[in-house]
């Protein structure tokens, strides 16, 4: 008679069975004495694995196709939100510019000090600012005054870009990684940590392995250059402005002071002596 089997267990290498009377068999044997039952256990255990693997991929597909939809929609809010700043920044610019009503103030002849040094602080403000087209007010205020505050328009907007710059600088680097890694913006935040690793020579060594090739000239060897141009440059609004350009030269530290300042003193200067010049030339 043919031993019952009640219990199975596994030997050192898993190869025996042990039956009710305390002797063994290969596995084997078992395989070959009970068919039934080896064939529907094998069965169940294919129908589980295969199960699983369903499983497995369906849960990577999600996984998948559901990163995908935050980018996405990451995204459109990054898009949205860019337009809204720059949309913003042309109404607040055009508004302050109209309320302060700079037309009547030339009319009376320049008497009102007061309120042009509030014109002024707040044309150093909204310059200072990104995607602020603040410009708009300071050729306004030469248009209308002409030479006469050709130097102080100057000044002013010298210190607007300055200010930008130094907040730049002051900005936390590590704090400002971490909040661009939270927000998905991965690739900005390591570029973030590794310039914070790297010194002013480490990071030019860096751009000019990294950088495009087109960009390298611009970034590293005419960098004062590319920041005169790029302030200069009608729409630069898309950039962020006068403002945001400055913004991101002094968080990136890619220039030091002097440079920048130098930098930022040409760059201002064309308007300002057109103006001037055309009042000579003028009589």
């Amino acid at each position: 008679m043919r031993p019952y089997l009640t219990r199975s267990t596994r030997d050192s290498q898993g190869l025996c069975c042990r039956d009710a009377t305390g002797g063994t068999q290969t596995a084997a044997r078992w395989f070959v004495t009970q068919p039934g039952k080896a064939f529907t256990q094998s069965a169940k255990a294919g129908a589980r694995g295969t199960r699983a693997g369903d499983s497995g991929t369906k849960d990577a597909h999600t996984t998948m196709a559901s990163s995908k939809t935050r980018k996405i929609i990451r995204l459109a809010g990054l898009v949205v939100f860019y337009g809204c700043l720059i949309a913003g920044g042309r109404w607040l610019g055009l508004a302050i510019e109209e309320r302060l009503q700079v037309p009547g103030l030339a009319s009376a002849g320049l008497p009102y000090l007061g309120a042009v040094a509030g014109i002024l602080l707040a044309y150093v403000v909204l310059t200072a600012i990104p995607f602020v087209p603040g410009t708009e007010i300071g050729v306004a205020l030469l248009m209308v005054f002409g030479a006469r505050l050709a130097v102080v328009v100057y000044l002013s907007t010298v210190m607007a870009l300055t200010l930008a710059f130094a907040v730049g600088r002051l900005v936390p680097e590590q704090r400002l990684a971490g909040w661009l890694g939270r927000h998905g913006f991965d690739r900005a935040a390591g570029l973030i940590e590794t310039f914070h690793q790297l010194g002013p020579a480490g990071r030019d060594q860096y751009l000019t392995q990294h950088a495009p090739r087109w960009l390298r000239p611009l970034l590293v060897e005419h960098r004062m250059i590319t920041l005169v141009v790029l302030i200069n440059l009608p729409g630069n609004t898309l950039l962020g402005g006068g403002g945001g350009i400055a913004l991101v030269t002094g968080l990136s530290k890619l220039m030091s002071w002097p440079q920048f300042l130098l930098g930022v003193c040409l760059a201002v200067s064309p308007v300002p002596l057109v103006v001037v010049g055309a009042s000579w030339l003028g009589g």
